[in-house]
């Protein structure tokens, strides 16, 4: 696969160097051909950190390069633009670029939307306050470098979004704890760039007040070399950026700062500098502001301040007590090495970017022994017309399932009492009952509470049923597992549903489908349409250990999703003639079927090589309004 990164720096800059360059180098280089093309060069660059002027003709000639190389695209797979491909102008070449049938990502790390959506300039805001939210939308996908973005793009109408912080290349910083050896001066360091040096007069009264008590040293990397920042009773060292400077100063420093402003911008903020310091076993002190407060907050790693006092008192805690210190700074280098590595994250990058071929089939998990038992998870809000009868449908099989897992919302009606008046029945039964709260506050509610009851799964088969859904027939599950063990190399059983309440149109453009299914055959019609009935659909728990839960950045078509990734995979599946399942109409999917088709589009997009496919249908359900 060929991946093109457009990024707004050369290497030079943290974002491109972090965000693009690391990853051409650590992706595998017999699967991928990775190539990064800069807007702005390193002359560019120095020149702006020094406030030294540039040229207009030199812009214009950069901007005519960048416009050159996206003839190239087509040399490519696969594109990845670092926010835009030019600033401050309208989404003309993003638009053309949409055109190309490239796969297009976009990745954000800084809340750069606010320069268009909160600029004091009227002109700016009337002509791009919408841009990014254009970009994300019309992407094939966002790489949002914080929960800040991700909610910015989730809000945009972005379907598909990989949260990916910024990174280290963790053999790149020392991995055992130093000795500790005393010195005369109390050494706070910082790391930024020209940009972010306007922070650290945050810092000021705060240094200077525990510079009275003990000599202090302000170890600043990156600023501009001409700075004029002068604080009583501390020293101030300061030195150019480079990656050799950047190491040497981090095995200096006795704490690690990140000041910020409570601001929108600063909310999109990566925390790298945290991350930094924790990766060289540093504790850290930052600003309770976005993702700073979520690295920090609760992990015994740092402290947080909010204003100048909190600000002293935490350096003063963190000067006076050395086991704190010690002890915050192995915390925070465990974190790091869990979540904010590229060897820890690699992988999410590859899966996102090219999901049908990243996770390689394992055949041998096919051969395991044979499927005998089930777990129902039935997941409902404001149920309580319907849920007595999917439960009494379920303790009507003859083959009774070893848990009852469900999932319930904040319901303004009977919903959860009923559901509590079946658990003595249903433990008399031999079953395991068991009831959880839904996800508060998710994107995908539906898909988050299917994989909420999933986790609590400890048998072969999930069977997901609904609350307005039930079983037809006693012998439903007996069926199902009988299919199981009669086709042992599946991990994925799906049957028919019948709607007993549907209008005759809807009745018979579902029989439609069937008979094209049948007619077709499943695998030819994915691209077009989801071919199993999700209802009526019974996965092996290990198929979801192996390859994922349901992809909660989809609200309706979640399950297409999940199946499509099976398949791609090359997971095989058995396709039961018999009606499995009753189900009644007018449910979440029917009610957002703009939506679904949307997603279906983006779903199919992805997993596909010939993008006419999806278009195609995308129309198709267009038409039938499915």
């Amino acid at each position: 696969m060929k991946i093109l990164f457009l990024t707004k720096y050369d290497s030079l800059a943290a974002s491109s160097r972090l965000r693009a360059y690391q990853f051409k180098q650590q992706l595998d280089p017999l699967k991928f051909e990775v190539e990064v093309k800069p807007l702005f060069t390193r002359y560019y660059l120095q020149n702006k950190f020094n406030n030294k002027h540039i040229s207009l003709f030199y812009l214009v000639f950069l901007f005519l390069k960048r416009i050159l190389s996206l003839v190239a695209v087509k040399n490519y797979d696969v594109i990845v633009i670092h926010i835009e491909l030019f600033p401050f102008l309208p989404a003309i070449f993003e638009r053309l670029l949409f055109f190309s049938g490239k796969k297009i990502y976009f990745d954000y790390d800084d809340a750069v939307y606010h320069n268009y959506d909160m600029s004091k300039n009227v002109f700016v805001r009337l002509f791009l306050a919408s841009k990014i939210k254009f970009l994300m939308k019309r992407s094939d996908g966002v790489i949002a470098g914080n929960k800040y973005t991700e909610a910015y793009a989730k809000k945009a109408g972005a379907i598909n979004i990989l949260t990916l912080p910024t990174v280290i290349d963790i053999h790149e910083y020392e991995d055992k704890y130093p000795s500790y050896v005393p010195k005369k001066r109390f050494t706070v360091g910082w790391v930024g760039s020209p940009s972010t040096a306007k922070y650290l007069e945050m810092v000021r009264l705060p240094l200077e007040k525990l510079g009275k008590i003990t000599p202090v040293t302000l170890y600043l990397v990156g600023a501009r070399q001409n700075l004029n920042f002068i604080i009583k009773n501390v020293e101030i060292i300061s030195i150019e950026w480079s990656q050799e400077n950047e190491q040497k100063a981090l095995r200096e420093f006795d704490v690690g700062i990140m000041p910020l402003f409570d601001e929108p911008w600063e909310k999109g903020k990566c925390a790298f500098k945290l991350i930094q310091y924790m990766a060289s076993f540093l504790p850290v002190v930052s600003s309770n502001v976005g993702m700073n407060a979520e690295i920090i907050k609760n992990r015994k790693n740092g402290l947080l301040a909010s204003n100048s006092d909190e600000w002293f008192d935490a350096l003063y805690k963190i000067y006076q007590d050395p086991d704190i210190r010690k002890a915050m700074g192995r915390n925070g280098r465990k974190l790091v090495e869990t979540d904010f590595t590229i060897q820890s994250r690699l992988a999410d990058f590859e899966h996102f970017i090219n999901p049908a071929e990243t996770i390689s089939l394992d055949q041998g998990l096919q051969n395991l022994a044979p499927l005998n038992s089930y777990s129902i998870v039935t997941i409902g809000l404001n149920c309580a017309l319907t849920i007595a009868r999917t439960i009494d449908s379920v303790l009507l099989q003859e083959i009774l399932p070893m848990q009852y897992i469900f999932v319930m919302g904040d319901s303004q009606d009977d919903s959860n009492n009923i559901v509590m008046s079946y658990k003595s029945h249903i433990v008399e039964k031999g079953i395991d009952f068991i009831l959880l709260d839904e996800v508060k506050g998710s994107f995908a509610a539906i898909p988050s509470a299917w994989n909420r009851g999933i986790e609590m799964v400890n048998s072969d088969i999930v069977a997901i049923l609904n609350s307005d859904d039930y079983y037809p027939s006693s012998k439903t599950m007996p069926n199902v597992l009988y299919n199981f063990q009669l086709n042992p190399d599946c991990l994925i059983v799906s049957g028919r549903i019948n709607h007993p309440n549907s209008s005759a149109l809807s009745i018979g453009m579902n029989n439609l489908r069937e008979r094209a299914i049948g007619a077709i055959g499943h695998k030819i019609l994915f691209p077009y349409l989801n071919p199993y009935n999700h209802p009526a659909t019974f996965i092996a728990k290990k198929l979801y250990k192996k390859i994922g839960l349901y992809n909660t950045n989809y609200i309706v078509s979640a399950d297409y999703e999940l199946l499509y990734r099976a398949y791609s995979l090359g997971y095989k599946s058995s396709m039961n003639n018999e009606v499995l399942v009753s189900m009644e109409p007018g449910g979440f999917a029917s009610q957002n079927k703009k939506i679904g088709r949307k997603e279906a589009y983006k779903i199919a997009n992805s997993y596909t090589k010939l993008n006419l496919l999806p278009a195609l249908a995308f129309i198709l359900r267009l038409i039938l309004r499915k």
